[in-house]
């Protein structure tokens, strides 16, 4: 009776062993290794080799092979196709021996694109590139707590960050941007006049070449942004609101999100979605732009007391998952600016589509994608990636880009959260008064800082006119956030401007000489797409988890890595048999197949209400819960929503529902 209870005690324990993380990431990996086996028959051997290699890192070292060690082959690999030469450095990256210079570990696949010499072979197998990638970064992105110390590590670069944006001329951390009407009198040429002799950091040489150059940089990039800008027209917040609601009527919500409203995302005051009309505090600072009508009549907010001027509520920093390296540090609004920020952003945006849809399309990054794969194909196009680019983006370069339209400027200092508390690490630092204009997690963080980003490509663009840098521009020049592509022979210059202005170029991911590029999660070399699958979440069981993993074993099916797309499905157990099998491209209940769709091992049924044929399937919907909410904060709600986005006046659906995973009738469209 003991061993039989012994024996049943261990199965659970080896059972549970065989389903942690690692051995899942293992098994995910190996099914990799067999998808490379049935491309290249030949390298078994090499393969099992590998394989075994890896298998003892992983009992050694855990999970940090695959989050840290094997992202490091994928580094080496980009800047080998960048340069033209594989240097070997880091983790898993051994040569063979002296006279063969490829790690020893995937060599037979390191062989198919560099030589014995580590040279970039000519016509390298793109293949080979996809399985390297693949296996280097399947988790790389997998989500898991950061230690204490990242977390720390973090917040103090945050602010390291934070200290070494240039400081501002006109005065953003007062109620009141520009009491001495200089506005028109800044210029970025002011950077060359007083950095340059006073040696500043971001300025490696002080020549009178570099000092004429960088010169007309700065000159050609006012110019730009005088003459763009210059084309917006006032803003004025009253005006606005009925000028986006017209649009909205008439059919532009498709291309711009407009009208007053709350975005998503948390409030640093932290309450929930049915509280954020009651709007506790209106800053002063905010009311010289918005009036207080925009927030309900007055009396519907009662003032607070806060550590700071005006009763302005600080950011609060919020740390969410990114990968094992560390955090992504973004910013939760007060209640008030998130509210005025949703104005000035469906502004901003429409401006743009209006004066520069060659350039910028929020609604579209297929478009960056492609003109990558071109750049991919002749080398014409570079693509340029930023570190920290909302983090260095400083209050110093966007008052010189809006100088042309105070009005606009105004708003955009109204709207701006001058403090950012510390909760994630508050032993680092507490408080901090910010001289970037935005930070991540606010709305207009990301159409302002493509639209500069935009302004700066243009700027460098051959051309002696405005006019004719925009028409040179159109086909090969192109933003959206932080990725940028320009014309290869612009590059250099680029890169300078952007380091003039505070930012860093992060030229590991930034490509100009080889034929791989990548933009917007696309990457491409000579054509070939050879973006790899990364999971972010593994099966536990939870709902979530349930719709990761279809989509992770679709992802993985659809680009060719099918042994590693049945080990990932087979984490659902069971569930599987309540999945329906559907062709590419349709929408995704479940498994997806190159065969086409599959449901006859579903129980069906026809619903003769609705006259169609409904199969009994495993999903995950959303279940949403309504609640009672404050009269004053549903007809606030009601009151600024537009005609076709008018809810119930006395109850709210939550803003985080709860997923549920169930069997229930669906209809399966094509």
């Amino acid at each position: 009776m003991g061993s039989v209870i012994s024996g049943t005690y261990h199965d659970l324990i080896r059972n549970l062993i065989m389903k942690s993380p690692t051995n899942i990431m293992l098994k995910v990996v190996t099914g990799i290794f067999k998808d490379a086996c049935t491309a290249y028959p030949d390298l078994k051997d090499s393969f099992l080799r590998d394989l075994r290699t890896l298998s003892l890192l992983v009992k050694n070292r855990g999970m940090g092979v695959f989050i840290h060690d094997l992202p490091n082959l994928d580094s080496l690999l980009l800047m080998g196709l960048e340069t033209g030469r594989l240097v070997s450095e880091g983790p898993l990256s051994r040569k063979v021996s002296h006279k063969i210079s490829v790690p020893r570990f995937l060599s037979g696949l390191w062989l198919r694109v560099f030589d014995i010499s580590a040279c970039l072979i000519v016509d390298a197998d793109v293949n080979a590139i996809l399985f390297i990638r693949q296996i280097s970064v399947a988790f790389k992105k997998y989500g898991i707590d950061c230690t204490l110390e990242r977390t720390e590590r973090s917040t103090n670069e945050y602010s390291r960050i934070e200290s070494e944006c240039r400081t501002p001329t006109l005065f953003w951390a007062d109620d009141v941007l520009d009491p001495n009407n200089i506005i028109h009198d800044v210029h970025f040429c002011d950077i060359v006049d007083t950095d340059i002799h006073g040696g500043d950091l971001f300025f490696e040489a002080n020549s009178h070449d570099d000092r004429r150059r960088d010169s007309i940089l700065l000159s050609n990039l006012q110019q730009t942004c005088d003459k763009i800008i210059g084309q917006f027209p006032p803003f004025h917040a009253l005006s606005e609101r009925c000028v986006q609601k017209h649009r909205a009527e008439r059919g532009y919500r498709g291309r711009v999100d407009v009208g007053l409203r709350h975005g998503p995302g948390a409030v640093s005051e932290g309450y929930k979605a049915k509280d954020k009309y009651l709007f506790p505090s209106i800053p002063s600072k905010l009311r010289g732009v918005f009036p207080t009508i925009l927030f309900g009549k007055k009396g519907y907010f009662n003032e607070e007391s806060h550590p700071f001027h005006s009763n302005e509520s600080p950011s609060r920093l919020v740390a969410v998952p990114k990968d094992g390296r560390g955090p992504r540090l973004i910013a939760a609004e007060p209640v008030s600016h998130q509210w005025a920020q949703q104005l000035v952003r469906g502004f901003v945006e429409f401006n743009i589509s209006r004066l520069l849809p060659e350039y910028i399309d929020f609604r579209a990054q297929h478009l960056s994608q492609d003109c990558a794969r071109k750049g991919s194909l002749d080398g014409s196009l570079a693509t340029i990636d930023l570190a920290s680019a909302s983090d260095r983006l400083s209050c110093y370069v966007v008052e010189r880009v809006f100088r042309r339209c105070p009005t606009l400027l105004r708003a955009l200092h109204s709207c701006r959260t001058r403090y950012i508390r510390n909760e994630v690490s508050p032993d680092t630092w507490s408080y901090l008064s910010l001289r970037k204009y935005a930070t991540q997690g606010t709305a207009l963080t990301f159409p302002i800082q493509s639209l500069i980003f935009a302004l700066c490509a243009i700027s460098v663009l051959s051309g002696r006119e405005h006019e004719d840098r925009i028409r040179v521009g159109r086909g090969n020049t192109r933003v959206f956030g932080d990725d940028i592509i320009i014309p290869k022979d612009r590059y250099d210059d680029m890169v300078r401007l952007l380091t003039i202005l505070g930012l860093k170029v992060n030229t590991r991911k930034s490509f100009t000489h080889g034929l791989f590029r990548e933009s917007c999660g696309g990457d491409f070399y000579r054509g070939y797409d050879v973006t790899p699958v990364k999971l972010v979440q593994l099966y536990d069981r939870k709902p979530a988890s349930i719709q990761a993993t279809i989509d992770n074993s679709n992802n993985l099916y659809i680009k060719g890595f099918w042994n590693a797309s049945k080990v990932v499905e087979d984490q659902l157990g069971w569930k599987v048999n309540s999945l329906p099998i559907e062709r590419i491209g349709a929408v995704q209940h479940g498994l997806v197949s190159y065969m086409g769709r599959c449901d006859r091992h579903l129980q069906y049924r026809y619903d003769y209400n609705l006259h169609v044929l409904q199969h009994r399937i495993l999903h995950v919907r959303t279940r949403t819960k309504r609640i009672e909410r404050d009269w004053r904060s549903a007809y606030l709600d009601n009151q600024f929503r537009l005609p076709y986005l008018i809810r119930d006046f006395s109850s709210w659906v939550t803003d985080r529902p709860s997923l549920i995973a169930e069997r229930g009738w669906v209809t399966l469209l094509t």
